[in-house]
């Protein structure tokens, strides 16, 4: 809908006033774009996945799959709202049905969100995969890995379900209602980013403690260097994650505090789909299956044949 109309201006808040969106146009096509390149890398990254015959029936492939759906969820929204920016915009501010803003608002929200959440359940199975081998097998966790995945998926849709509804059906003001949104970004970015950072120095610990126990069994330098590959990819990862919860986070204050769009413009625009291309390289590439089906998918012969094994 067009949003030079006098009727379209005078339903917008006074705090962005319609001047800002057309500024900011060129902007919405490069979030789109980015955000388009990224959708489609993420739905081949999935077919590889789901082609790879070594992978059926493991862990990792339920772990490649949901951060994949993840990053493809978020892709598409974000793609989505800012190709028709001016339509959630009007939807957001103007009293229209909670049929169609509640949906929309929760769309949005849930698919910006799903990623930390994935992501923290991946990090706790490649916790235990490294740092407790011994009782990996057993553990509760590692056993109901679909069951989490789809509790994490529920827990994140039901919070950017209420917070919408609150919105709409509650009498709360423009101030309330931004409370109400700093309380749910709260919600939903500090405690992955926390328990990311609580795995982050179990590793780092873990790590310490076999460099001692190595050191007083004299072990070879091979095995040592064998040793410690585990633990410095997840100290990797998981710094990764945190600097990336943290930069949303930030991203989110500035905007509450300055009302200033193109921080969460350039947030979605360049961090946001980079990352999420990022992910199919550090859990996708890595296996060596998934090298060798890349290579046959792009016409590279290979003399190597699909190896079975379960990263």
């Amino acid at each position: 809908m067009a949003n030079n109309t006098t009727a379209y201006n005078s339903s917008l808040p006074p705090e962005t006033p319609s001047l800002q969106f057309q500024c900011l146009k060129p902007m919405d096509v490069t979030v789109s774009t980015m955000n388009a390149i990224s959708f489609l890398i993420n739905i081949f990254h999935l077919v590889v996945i789901t082609r790879l015959e070594s992978l059926k029936g493991t862990q990792y492939r339920t772990i490649l799959i949901n951060i994949s759906l993840a990053d493809i969820t978020n892709t598409l929204s974000i793609a989505v709202f800012y190709s028709c920016y001016d339509f959630f915009v009007y939807i957001s501010y103007v009293d229209t049905e909670p049929a169609l803003r509640v949906p929309s608002n929760t769309l949005v929200l849930f698919a910006n969100y799903i990623g930390y959440h994935v992501f923290l359940v991946a990090s706790i199975q490649k916790y235990l995969a490294i740092c407790r081998p011994i009782s990996y097998q057993s553990s509760p966790f590692v056993k109901r890995l679909p069951v989490v995945f789809t509790l994490a998926w529920i827990y994140v849709l039901v919070l950017n379900l209420v917070f919408p509804v609150m919105e709409t059906l509650a009498p709360f003001g423009r101030s309330r209602m931004n409370e109400i949104r700093m309380a749910q970004t709260v919600l939903l970015s500090i405690p992955p980013n926390l328990l990311t950072g609580v795995l982050l120095v179990k590793v780092y610990r873990a790590m310490k403690v076999r460099q001692r126990e190595r050191k007083a069994m004299n072990t070879t330098n091979v095995a040592r260097a064998k040793g410690d590959k585990g633990a410095m990819y997840l100290i990797i990862i998981f710094t990764l994650e945190m600097i990336v919860f943290a930069l949303n986070i930030v991203s989110i204050l500035i905007f509450y505090q300055t009302k200033m769009i193109i921080w969460t413009k350039i947030w979605n625009a360049f961090i946001k789909p980079l990352y999420a291309v990022a992910n199919t390289i550090i859990y996708g590439w890595r296996t060596k299956a998934y090298q060798i089906h890349i290579r046959r998918m792009f016409g590279c012969q290979t003399a190597f044949v699909e190896p079975s094994e379960t990263p």
